[in-house]
């Protein structure tokens, strides 16, 4: 209850200040950007921690009872989607956001309080003094915020009458959250509820080819719908798929050394955030040339060793689908420039400081712990082809000592690696051309 009430007094906090502002004719977008910035920070800041829910196997009752852990599955799938969708608000001028800003939002937060304790438990497990857990604040803030923006949109809606609605729009409303829900699924959550299939996505199995399918399904749905509509729309929908794709990543905590982002879908994930939010060319040309191509391998040759619908599993693909849709849909929708050869020039660049980068923390990390950071230090490559890679990696190795340290590089075999995938950006970009 106490958590509750701290929740509520935030939100009284941030309303109090509104009206302040209101009175005082200050630009009130402005301070709900702020507020929005803050919402992400506290959505954010609840990821990256393996939640008691994630535990829970097929109707076992763990946590809740099966019919409750449904629906919490649902809740924690529905919440961070409005959390999105709450937190772009303040930057776009579209009506259906604010449609169903203004009618689910209200709804999920009043859901999402009464079932407080709940959210605790699925995060922490019912056992956990929550105070100590610095993910609670994070909820408390986020939800906090959530009242306030509830309270906002209905009252702007009644003083601006700047809302149109109408039921087709209301409906289409409805029907957009529902598929915008699927962008922020729980990732245990299909385990859970239906128990595992007892296949992997991978090897062209038919959930491989469904998912495939389904990314060439998606590209085409997606540009056909969107390539008419205005800048502004577009732009709403990558952030939307940029902050899902990092929302994503950030579910499943790792740790230690091998634990980093630099596989290559990985840091494309929060390249392409930073590259989308701060309109960073090279960046974004970067993941376009390079990660859709690697993106591209990914998907059909998984590195997946779990059921089809496992936690892991179903991280993979969200990982890899953004990593592989979200560039190409930048150029094809017009909110980045066709590429010219300047600009992979800058993406080599980028791509050549990444692969240094990455090939320096394999030869260390591996001192350690093993670790191979864009398959350049294991054998996930060399035993696609072993009578042609093998001989090439093992036979040119080159050692450097420093302390009790050994840095390992393959240097023939991380060379011909680098230079394919020059020349494949070049085909590539040749193909986009």
């Amino acid at each position: 209850m106490q958590y509750m009430l701290i929740s509520l007094g935030i939100g009284a906090i941030l309303i109090g200040i509104y009206f302040i502002l209101l009175k005082t004719k200050k630009n009130i977008n402005k301070y709900l950007k702020i507020v929005s910035v803050i919402l992400f920070v506290s959505a954010i800041s609840t990821l990256y921690y393996k939640y008691a829910i994630d535990t829970v196997k097929y109707q076992s009752n763990i946590l809740f009872n099966p019919t409750k852990t449904i629906f919490m599955v649902i809740l924690r799938s529905w919440t961070p989607a409005i959390v999105a969708l709450a937190m772009f608000e303040p930057f776009y001028k579209n009506n259906r956001l604010k449609i169903i800003n203004l009618f689910i939002l209200p709804i999920l937060t009043i859901v999402n309080l009464y079932f407080y304790e709940e959210n605790l438990a699925a995060m922490f497990g019912y056992d956990e003094n929550y105070f100590t857990m610095y993910r609670t604040y994070g909820f408390m803030l986020m939800m906090g915020i959530l009242v306030f923006r509830s309270f906002t949109n209905i009252f702007e809606f009644f003083k601006n009458k700047e809302v149109k609605l109408s039921v087709k729009e209301i409906l289409i409303s409805i029907g957009a959250f529902l598929l915008i829900t699927f962008a922020f699924m729980q990732q245990s959550g299909p385990q859970i509820i239906f128990g595992k299939v007892g296949s992997r996505a991978d090897k062209f199995t038919v959930y491989h080819r469904g998912i495939i399918y389904f990314i060439v399904f998606f590209l085409i749905a997606i540009y056909i719908g969107y390539r008419n509509k205005s800048y502004e729309d577009k732009h709403l929908l990558i952030s939307i798929l940029t902050y899902s794709a990092l929302f994503q990543y950030f579910y499943m905590p790792r740790s230690g050394l091998n634990g980093l982002p630099l596989h290559l879908c990985n840091t494309a994930v929060v390249m392409m955030f930073l590259a989308h939010v701060f309109k960073i060319k090279g960046l974004f040309y970067f993941t376009y040339f390079v990660n859709v191509l690697g993106a591209a391998f990914a998907i059909i040759m998984p590195n997946v060793s779990s059921d089809a619908i496992s936690l892991s599993s179903i991280h993979f693909w969200y990982n890899h689908f953004y990593a592989f849709v979200i560039p190409i849909l930048g150029v094809a929708l017009h909110l980045f420039e066709r590429p010219t050869l300047n600009m992979i020039y800058r993406a080599i660049g980028f791509f050549s400081l990444y692969f240094v980068t990455v090939a320096i923390v394999n030869a260390w990390v591996n001192n350690y712990v093993e670790t191979d950071y864009f398959f350049l230090y294991g054998d996930f490559i060399a035993d696609k082809a072993p009578k042609i890679v093998g001989p090439v990696k093992y036979d040119f190795i080159f050692d450097i000592h420093i302390g009790l340290l050994r840095f390992r590089f393959f240097y023939l075999y991380q060379l011909g690696v680098y230079v394919v995938f020059i020349i494949l950006m070049f085909i590539t970009w040749v193909i986009y051309d």
